[in-house]
């Protein structure tokens, strides 16, 4: 039998305790400290979770989760912007990584929170 406990734990990469400890670190983003919920007509779906969290400065982030039961499921989020970089995610290897948000792959059981790439306008 395998003893599971704190200090293991905060050894362990990808263990439950440190996603949480991670997800209560991006908690006190002001991003994620308003209680705006942006869901876009078009994005709702029966197997995916997909809301942009953001600032009045314009930071914006977007939280993505596929809890369908297929292997995997590819989505198209260009609806938010060309690309972002992956901030957290409940998979191992994702994180700190470029995604094209035209073609976004999630994992059974995976979420990525995604900082958006700001673009500016051309005046």
């Amino acid at each position: 039998m395998s003893v599971v406990n704190v200090k293991k734990e905060n050894a362990t990469e990808g263990s439950s305790l440190l996603l949480y400890k991670e997800l209560a670190s991006l908690r006190q983003n002001p991003a994620f400290m308003n209680s705006k919920i942006d869901i876009p007509d078009g994005d709702l779906n029966e197997q995916v979770i997909m809301y942009g969290r953001g600032t009045t400065r314009g930071e914006r982030y977007l939280v993505m989760a596929f809890l369908g039961n297929a292997k995997s499921k590819q989505l198209d989020a260009s609806s938010w912007g060309l690309q972002g970089k992956v901030v957290f995610a409940t998979k191992l290897g994702r994180r700190d990584h470029m995604v094209k948000l035209n073609n976004v792959t999630l994992n059974q059981g995976e979420g990525l929170v995604v900082h958006l790439e700001e673009v500016e306008l051309q005046a």
